[in-house]
């Protein structure tokens, strides 16, 4: 049998103007996704301390529940949560939609946000228990090293394997052999470092072959979409210059690599050692010798 109830909350007493609203929350969600739904809607609540006034709302018996998993207006169990203050007392309840949105006249749209939230986050569980599947069937492949890596062409492809649960074995090797070469390449750069040429002035005009090494790469939008450009170091009359661009469709944007292209060449204006080139073409991947890969 169930035990009679007399609080200020019970179907009995009610009175829905004496409450106000303060916040709403998923029982079934993570505390990231909470978080982010109070965020989107601009609420600014410490739920933990709320839930506090709950369980100590309910030891003193003013509340029938106090842990937010059962309503304390009808007692059903509630996944989707509304947290009211009673103004006459300062009790914090927990309500379940229905109660809320019937006997408090609470707005729908509340709980449908969070039922929308709940979905993404199944989604988003979805895919990434089959990323993780994904990099557990490949043990042999180092995946915090990948992570770690600041190559924009690994990271844009980790991305998109968080994103879609998987990527291309043709994708993976991609970024394995980009790893191997970043190794490469940073020695390398270590040691022109160490005997690092003094800059010198951009030669400039078209249809110029450019043979450098690549010190940086990076994926910039446009109004257009966007596209991977590069900054290129090119030894040149005892010293060294470095000119900025947009990498050529032959070659992968790899940090270190050696390539060589065709393009038009501008000096810049503020500093002569730094250019800029355009319509790269005829372009290929050098080995360490300066042959093609």
């Amino acid at each position: 049998m169930k035990t009679a109830r007399f609080d200020a909350h019970s179907p009995t007493n009610f009175n829905p103007e004496d409450y106000e609203f303060l916040v709403a929350f998923d029982n079934g969600g993570t505390e990231e996704s909470n978080l982010g739904y109070m965020a989107d809607n601009g609420i600014d609540q410490d739920v933990d301390a709320l839930l506090a006034e709950l369980e100590t709302a309910g030891q003193e018996g003013r509340v029938a529940y106090g842990d937010a998993a059962r309503c304390d207006h009808c007692g059903a169990r509630i996944r989707y949560v509304g947290l009211f203050r009673h103004l006459p007392t300062g009790d914090v309840i927990a309500v379940g939609q229905t109660c809320a949105e019937g006997r408090m006249t609470y707005d729908k749209s509340t709980f449908d946000r969070l039922r929308k939230q709940a979905q993404l986050d199944r989604a988003a569980q979805r895919i990434l228990i089959a990323w993780n599947a994904f990099k557990a069937e490949r043990p042999e492949v180092e995946w915090d090293v990948l992570d770690e890596s600041d190559n924009d062409f690994i990271a844009d492809v980790l991305r998109r394997g968080r994103r879609n649960g998987e990527i291309s074995e043709r994708q993976l090797e991609a970024i394995i052999e980009a790893h191997k070469r970043d190794l490469i390449y940073a020695a390398e750069r270590a040691e022109r470092e160490a005997n690092a040429l003094p800059p010198t002035p951009v030669p400039t005009g078209n249809s110029m072959t450019i043979i450098g090494s690549i010190l940086g790469c990076k994926y910039v939008e446009n109004d257009y979409g966007g596209s991977y450009k590069m900054l290129v170091e090119v030894e040149h009359d005892g010293g060294i210059y470095k000119i900025w661009g947009t990498v050529p469709r032959a070659i992968e944007p790899d940090c270190g690599a050696r390539v060589q292209f065709v393009a038009n060449v501008e000096r810049s204006q503020d500093d002569p050692s730094f250019g800029f080139f355009k319509r790269p073409r005829k372009a290929t991947m050098l080995n360490t010798e300066g042959d093609a890969a």
